[in-house]
């Protein structure tokens, strides 16, 4: 099946945390764009969040605020980190449709980012 969708809700932007250490050698918390490596810039949809996503992310032990989709692209983990309009969202499950070729994203939201 060819994927129809046109991806016109925005882009959301995909970032790599650039591990950085305080000086008792704890993990710091990203807090502004510098704190990440851009790993790719891809055109989303959002997503209705149906009533399965949202128990689905309280057995995960997360909160599901935004369930987005765009085309599928190698290389992209739950470990990274997602901006959509300068807030910051953790990826938390990634599911890929294989037959549409496309990744959708389930986001908890984190906070609004800085420069």
């Amino acid at each position: 099946m060819q994927n129809q969708n046109s991806y016109k809700d925005g882009i959301a932007h995909i970032y790599k945390e650039v591990m950085m250490k305080t000086d008792f050698r704890a993990k710091t918390n990203v807090k502004k764009k510098a704190d990440m490596e851009l790993i790719v810039k891809l055109a989303f949809d959002e997503k209705s969040k149906r009533q399965s996503d949202v128990i689905f992310a309280e057995q995960m032990s997360s909160t599901l605020s935004l369930k987005i989709v765009t085309p599928f692209v190698n290389g992209i983990s739950n470990s990274n980190k997602v901006i959509i309009s300068d807030y910051l969202y953790d990826i938390f499950y990634i599911d890929h449709d294989k037959a549409r070729n496309e990744l959708y994203f389930y986001l908890e939201g984190v906070q609004p980012i800085a420069e």
